[in-house]
């Protein structure tokens, strides 16, 4: 939508709004075509925004885009991340790959990110 000159969207019943998208947001028609819960049109922006609710946590320690990436994956899914939480497992973030320790002291080495969620 950032780079778009003109949308068209239909909404539940059937209704067409065509017009840039800062006309459809002055209208309102983002806000109410995209409401969701934990997501929501800022206005002031121009950008959708998501409100993650964390409802558990697990220690994450590295740096860069790869760990701010993971960081991300895991607000996503409900899990803040941050080498100051608490927890029995924990991920290391490298150049190369993501280390998933678990309380009983095995590591593994993991590829991708999505991998890392599979095991969460």
């Amino acid at each position: 939508m950032q780079s778009a000159d003109k949308l068209w969207l239909m909404d539940k019943n059937s209704q067409i709004h065509i017009g840039t998208p800062e006309d459809l947001a002055l209208q309102g028609v983002l806000s109410r075509f995209f409401h969701k819960k934990g997501i929501y049109f800022d206005e002031q922006a121009g950008l959708f925004r998501i409100q993650n609710q964390p409802n558990t946590q697990i220690k994450l320690v590295g740096e860069g885009i790869r760990y701010l990436m993971m960081q991300k994956a895991l607000l996503r899914n409900g899990i803040q991340a941050d080498a100051q939480q608490q927890s029995a497992n924990s991920i290391v973030v490298s150049d190369t790959a993501f280390e998933w320790h678990t309380a009983d002291g095995n590591c593994e080495l993991l590829q991708s990110i999505e991998e890392v969620l599979t095991r969460i």
